[in-house]
């Protein structure tokens, strides 16, 4: 897993400069300290190897998310949500520090399974933006909780590490999803309680299979439920059916490819799993109100 990280998210100077520093390391978890200018490769995240986070001590990151460039100010936390073309040209300044934190996926899934339900309901609007900024005694909490992780997983012989190691994790989340739920928060109820868990699976569903899986009679499978009713559901808590939720992710992800100069129509449309360049050029129209190629030439007259 950390391997593969340094080959995916960090460069080689930062690796030669001494800007990298392992403070942890499991077969489950590593945790590694960064800091100062171009510790990430630019190019951005190639595939979803772990689940990946940063805590932004001080100083400032900068990436492109959904075509967006967006600049964070420390204390905060960032959600690496891997789904193509997210995340790409991600720049610290000289003042940056911070912990990224890598979870095996197996290993996190099972953490955050029985706890998933807690936050779902704010999934959604999370997942649009995954990062946060909070205060001084929230970054200090974190910090904390961060440093107790570090210690359980440089102590491999403790005989309940692992144990320890996911209750710290679940921790880290929940103290996470506390400041999230201050900015999104919509309310509460029965109803909204025993429906949550299921729509924040289906919302997960759509990041993660949007380009194999059009159709919503797919996800309905999936969650044992009808597609009517999971529309219904979806409206009344987020304003939007499953097939509006569906292409919103599509787009975007659809947008983020074809700001690569390097890719044709007809190279974005294949792996979003449409039939043809004719298909996709249809849906495009359709959702944003322009063609692919209109679209392209928009961002890049912006851009100069």
């Amino acid at each position: 897993m950390k391997c593969k990280v340094f080959s995916e998210w960090i460069s080689p100077e930062a690796v030669t400069n001494g800007q990298v520093t392992e403070k942890a390391s499991n077969s489950r978890m590593s945790i590694l300290e960064l800091s100062g200018e171009h510790v990430f490769l630019l190019g951005g995240v190639s595939e979803e190897s772990c689940e990946t986070s940063l805590l932004l001590m001080e100083g400032e990151i900068s990436f492109s998310i959904r075509g967006e460039r967006v600049a964070v100010l420390a204390p905060a936390y960032i959600d690496f949500i891997l789904v193509s073309n997210r995340w790409s040209d991600i720049k610290t300044n000289a003042a940056f520090k911070g912990r990224l934190i890598l979870s095996d996926k197996i290993f996190f899934k099972k953490t955050i399974d029985n706890i998933r339900f807690n936050f779902s309901e704010v999934i959604y609007w999370y997942a649009q933006k995954p990062f946060v900024s909070f205060g001084d005694e929230e970054s200090k909490r974190m910090i904390l909780l961060t440093d107790l992780l570090i210690d359980i997983i440089n102590k491999p012989d403790h005989h309940f590490c692992e144990e320890i190691q996911k209750d710290f994790l679940q921790t880290l989340q929940l103290d996470l999803w506390n400041i999230v739920f201050k900015l999104y928060k919509t309310g509460s109820g029965s109803e909204r309680y025993v429906w949550a868990d299921m729509l924040g699976r289906f919302l997960h569903l759509v990041q993660t299979h949007c380009r194999e899986h059009h159709e919503v009679k797919w996800y309905a499978e999936q969650l044992c439920v009808s597609p009517d009713v999971l529309s219904t559901r979806l409206r009344k808590f987020y304003g939007k059916n499953a097939s509006q939720l569906i292409e919103e992710e599509l787009l975007l992800d659809a947008k983020g490819c074809l700001l690569d100069p390097e890719k044709s129509v007809l190279d974005v449309a294949e792996p979003l799993n449409f039939s043809d360049q004719s298909a996709f050029c249809k849906f495009f129209r359709r959702c944003c109100g322009v063609s692919p190629g209109a679209y392209r030439k928009n961002e890049c007259i912006e851009k100069e």
